[in-house]
């Protein structure tokens, strides 16, 4: 059987989450955003399996974001597609049985490919599709624009050393550059302690390699308008925070 999957074989790294003494007959998993990891989503994730114990939810790591480390190129939109998709074939040989997807951001441009390559024939696998802050559109603009703090940090990222003598060191060295604390202690969560300091895992090619995909592809056809307004409890974001949603 031919493989419908392009890029190198790569299981994306995971996080399983559900309500204690759950067990979960469905399963979403999450994708983050970029520069980020399947933690930033874990507290929202409790609350959904807390409110439907029926769903468990998987939090990935996206290739060469928190602990899915050492993914063989290309590091493209569609190669962080096939990994998710592998991670879901994974799952399903250990009887999970994943009916949905909800991207963030980057993450939703990737869980649009995903639909994508089911429309297309290279995934049998049909899932339900959220994407939260995520435009389908490409806008290779958005790469020169100064006011856009993810390339702004993508520059930083350029010019400064991965390794670090603390977290507070790191979080200095972009808040000088002018981006905001809580941003740069967020950043702070891609930092791992070796020997006495610690390394950033962002490596600055791999990141530009992405988003250069990310703001290149155009992924409108795979979108259907429909909208709906949920209220979702984010301690990191304050009390409330309105998301806008977008079911594919």
């Amino acid at each position: 059987m031919v493989s419908p999957y392009l890029s190198p074989r790569f299981i994306p790294h995971s996080q399983i989450i559900e309500n204690p003494g759950a067990n979960p007959d469905k399963w979403i998993v999450f994708l983050h955003g970029i520069y980020g990891s399947g933690a930033n989503w874990r507290a929202v994730a409790r609350r959904l399996c807390a409110k439907r114990p029926d769903w468990g939810v998987v939090l990935a790591d996206l290739r060469m974001h928190g602990k899915s480390q050492d993914a063989p190129a290309p590091h493209t939109l569609r190669s962080c597609a096939e990994d998710i998709y592998r991670l879901i074939d994974d799952a399903a040989v250990k009887g999970m049985r994943i009916e949905a997807v909800l991207g963030h951001s980057f993450g939703g441009k990737v869980a649009l490919d995903m639909k994508r390559m089911h429309q297309a024939g290279q995934h049998s696998k049909a899932l339900t599709t959220w994407t939260v802050d995520s435009s389908p559109a490409g806008s290779r603009i958005a790469l020169e624009e100064d006011s856009n703090i993810v390339i702004r940090v993508l520059r930083i990222l350029r010019e400064i050393s991965r390794d670090f003598s603390s977290r507070s060191e790191f979080a200095a060295e972009f808040s000088s550059r002018g981006i905001p604390v809580a941003i740069a202690q967020w950043l702070g969560m891609n930092l791992e302690a070796r020997g006495d300091g610690y390394h950033n895992r962002l490596d600055h090619e791999v990141m530009t390699a992405l988003l250069l995909d990310y703001y290149q592809q155009d992924l409108g056809a795979c979108w259907r308008a429909v909208i709906v307004r949920l209220i979702l409890l984010l301690p990191v974001e304050g009390p409330r925070l309105l998301l806008r949603i977008k079911y594919a």
